[in-house]
């Protein structure tokens, strides 16, 4: 709550003004307390989206599913991925061409979700 109330106070203050992009960053930066540097890079500075080819494979010894992420595009982003195994939500910190993981599971899934909020804009192409 008090992030949204100092935020919207940002856009009250600059209401049918200008604005600079580097203000907002200083001041969501100054809120939520942390660097946003390399977020508002790749997603307001650089061209594009992830396009991101995915595949998995269910090892029935280990229990586990073995997930292979490719990002396809030329210029790498680096976020958090969800994914939904039978409704279990797991999350994939992405940050190179290739990222490999290892999700625990009971049995094999009957249903996997990429992204199942919506909450990255990307292309998802999944490779079984």
């Amino acid at each position: 709550y008090s992030y949204c109330k100092d935020i919207s106070g940002y856009f009250a203050q600059h209401n049918c003004r200008h604005a600079n992009t580097d203000a907002l960053i200083y001041k969501n930066e100054q809120v939520g307390r942390q660097n946003l540097q390399q977020f508002f890079k790749q997603w307001l500075y650089t061209s594009g989206h992830p396009q991101l080819k995915i595949g998995w494979k269910y090892d029935a010894a280990k229990n586990v599913v073995n997930l292979y992420i490719l990002q396809k595009q030329n210029t790498l982003f680096v976020f958090p991925l969800e994914i939904s195994i039978d409704h279990r939500l797991y999350t994939v910190n992405i940050s190179d061409k290739n990222t490999s993981v290892q999700l625990p599971v009971s049995a094999k899934p009957s249903t996997i979700s990429i992204d199942p909020n919506v909450d990255v804009l990307a292309d998802f192409e999944i490779a079984n």
